[in-house]
């Protein structure tokens, strides 16, 4: 039956839209580059024209027969002298418009649309001449978006039956004037956007049969709240992005302003999203039927009973929860119902009572992956630490876990039995635990890769019984140790093949059996007062393949290391003497010196590296020339000079890396790309497979 009406329908309809035909008035034209053909007969009749593509091009826009038109949606470049065109069509009820480029002069008054009900500018410069806008006395929609819209005309007050205004997206509209409060019959108002307008407060004072207020990233709020309370139709407010435009810092009068807007007898919905300000919500926003807080970081405190309203609260904002407080609770129940993969919690400090954390039931929380606890490093509690942390319980899931700026001297129960809680962790990091002496049994975990100690200054002891020998548990991979100047590591090196170790000595100086196990290690040493030869760390490293040194005065490395060495890269030494440094590293297959402030030429020594493949110089800004013998190391594939601006041509010898593959030169001399591009030089070059050669600036 259905089909039957609708085949009906269509029946009776055809000729009313065959724009070939005698009676068409419905007219939609998909190729606006083509003339517009028809019978005489026909444009007379149309009532609505719609482009649906933009109009480039005026000759299609002979529009003189169709007076009796009603509805026109048109999308223009540039106002072809439409003015006369446009302007004939006296019964135009609906006028959609945008136009690219207007004439100062070819602006169309508004009297020539008396008829008019309906009137969208979506995109750039406005065709009509706004000064006498008042004249259409019949309009009740009006949509302008527009940044060539800098000021609105005392006219617009004589727009007694205007209802429907819309001016979001007017990012340099500067003002409301004072006749705008005249405009009595609006119920809807969107000034979203229009960020510099002044004027909003004054203008509302007349507005009271507003149901609908936009004002999302609007600045100049001053008196709003004395405003808002008169209009008591209002059923939708949207104050995203502008809540610390309208108070400074005051969470009391802020939470008097939300509550006077939830009480209206007509409010249903409000939007405060993206307001990175601290936030009581009143309980009166339980008569609400959507409150949107998406974005939302300083929510301190919600209603008991929000059963019955629609939270937008975004995933990402739970994932990255900062604890606010109030004089007697905070907002950490907020996360009793979080269920996101990933959660850190800032600013724990503002945790009221024990019994707050408890109630989030963290330990529940079995989609969680990764946790952050955080407390501000100095910061006054109201709970100490190690109680608040009781009930910080991790779900059995977890694989990352960080804490940071946790102050008491002993962990809880939980983390002392840490196997039996978190079995899965695959990442563990400590920072700046000012207080505690020794770790958890770290070694009982069976899946842990990676440790992280910083700035632990009071950190004594690392017992690695269950991590050290033959019979460990857990297989680390990355071992992260920085200002840690107490931290002495008993009985054995934990098994980790990559270290990083910086400002603590301690764990440097003891000599060690000899470790097979460690491949990768970088040691900050500038900090230390212990030279490097006197590390026994380093004294026993038996398969040491890669070695990154920062800041060191002293490069004497033990013989065990200089065999097996195959990747070293230097930092920040540039008081340091590199002449003694190479004789014995003959495994030695990639160099990288870096920062080095001082380098006036390649130490001599590195021409007996003959296994090197890959030297590489970065920001050594007083090494003027590679050497001649550079030709010797002819087993180097790559060639890397970053950033050494007083390089200005590459030696002879070049050509005798028969062996070289790539050629990387970048933010260098320009003076070294010209060499580099000059005829002559380009032969010398010409084995080289892959040459990328930029100077700077």
């Amino acid at each position: 039956m259905h089909d039957l009406v609708h085949d009906l329908a269509r029946s009776v309809m055809a000729d009313e839209y065959n724009l070939e035909g005698p009676n068409c008035r419905y007219a939609w034209l998909l190729d606006c580059s083509k003339p517009l053909k028809s019978s005489t007969n026909s444009l007379a009749k149309i009532r609505a024209l719609h482009f649906a593509d933009k109009v480039s091009k005026s000759p299609c826009l002979s529009f003189s027969p169709a007076k009796h038109v009603r509805v026109l949606d048109l999308s223009v470049d540039y106002w072809h002298g439409l003015t006369v065109s446009v302007g004939e069509f006296k019964q135009l009820r609906y006028l959609s418009f945008s136009c690219g480029k207007v004439p100062s002069r070819g602006r169309i008054m508004p009297s020539k649309f008396f008829s008019l009900r309906y009137l969208i500018f979506s995109r750039g410069q406005i065709p009509i001449n706004l000064r006498g806008i008042g004249m259409l006395s019949k309009l009740n929609y009006l949509r302008i978006s527009s940044s060539g819209l800098t000021l609105l005309p005392a006219s617009i007050g004589e727009m007694k039956g205007l209802m429907h205004l819309d001016l979001s997206g007017c990012t340099n509209l500067k003002e409301l004037p004072l006749s705008f409060a005249k405009i009595r019959e609006l119920v809807y108002l969107d000034l979203s956007g229009c960020r510099g307008v002044s004027g909003i407060s004054k203008a509302l004072s007349g507005l009271t049969k507003l149901q609908h207020l936009g004002l999302s990233a609007c600045e100049d709020l001053g008196g709003l709240p004395d405003a808002i309370v008169n209009l008591t139709q209002l059923r939708y407010l949207n104050l995203s992005r502008c809540l610390k435009y309208i108070f400074d810092n005051s969470r009391d009068q802020a939470e008097i302003f939300i509550d006077r807007i939830c009480t209206l007898p007509n409010m249903k919905q409000l939007d405060l999203s993206l307001n990175d300000y601290p936030l009581v919500i009143p309980d009166s926003s339980s008569h609400l039927t959507k409150l949107m807080l998406s974005g939302c970081r300083q929510i301190i405190r919600l209603p008991k009973f929000v059963d019955n309203i629609h939270f937008d609260y975004s995933g990402a904002t739970l994932r990255d929860f900062s604890v606010y407080a109030s004089d007697t609770s905070s907002n950490i129940h907020m996360l009793e119902h979080a269920s996101a993969d990933e959660l850190k919690i800032w600013l724990l400090e503002n945790v009221k009572s024990p019994g707050e954390a408890h109630i989030i039931n963290l330990s529940e929380k079995q989609t969680i992956l990764e946790l952050w606890l955080s407390w501000t490093k100095g910061a006054d509690r109201s709970v100490d630490d190690m109680e608040l942390l009781t009930e910080l319980v991790p779900p059995t899931t977890l694989e990352t876990f960080v804490i940071r700026g946790y102050c008491s001297v002993d962990f809880p129960d939980w983390l002392m039995s840490i196997n039996n809680h978190l079995p899965n962790i695959v990442r563990l990091a400590m920072w700046d635990l000012p207080n505690c002496e020794s770790l958890p049994p770290l070694g009982q975990l069976p899946n842990l890769r990676e440790i992280t100690l910083h700035r632990m200054e009071s950190l004594e002891e690392w017992d690695t019984s269950y991590s050290s020998g033959v019979d460990s548990v857990n297989d680390l991979e990355k071992v992260h140790i920085n200002d840690c100047p107490k931290l002495w590591i008993k009985p054995l090196l934990p098994r980790a093949t990559s270290w990083v170790i910086k400002k603590s000595d301690n764990v440097l100086v003891p000599q060690r059996e000899s470790v097979s196990h460690i491949d990768c290690l970088t040691l900050t040493t500038g900090d230390s007062a212990v030279p490097l030869h006197q590390w026994g760390f380093l004294h026993h490293l038996l398969s040491l393949g890669h070695l990154s040194i920062i800041g060191c005065s002293d490069l004497t490395i033990s013989p065990e290391a200089q065999h097996s060495l195959q990747s070293l890269t230097l930092n920040y030494c540039s008081h340091t003497k590199l002449e003694e440094l190479f004789c014995e590293l003959m495994s030695l297959q990639e160099l990288t010196i870096q920062y080095h402030g001082k380098l006036e030429e390649l130490p001599n020594n590195i021409r007996l590296l003959t296994k090197l493949q890959l030297l590489t110089l970065f920001l050594c800004p007083s090494l003027r020339q590679l050497p001649q013998w550079l030709g010797e190391l002819t087993s180097l594939r790559k060639l890397e000079i970053r950033s050494c601006r007083a390089i200005m041509t590459l030696p002879e010898c070049i050509q005798e890396l028969t062996n070289l593959q790539e050629l990387e030169i970048r933010d260098c001399n320009p003076e070294l790309k010209k060499w580099c591009n000059a005829e002559e030089n380009r032969r010398k070059l010409a084995h080289i497979e892959r040459k990328n050669v930029k100077s700077w600036p």
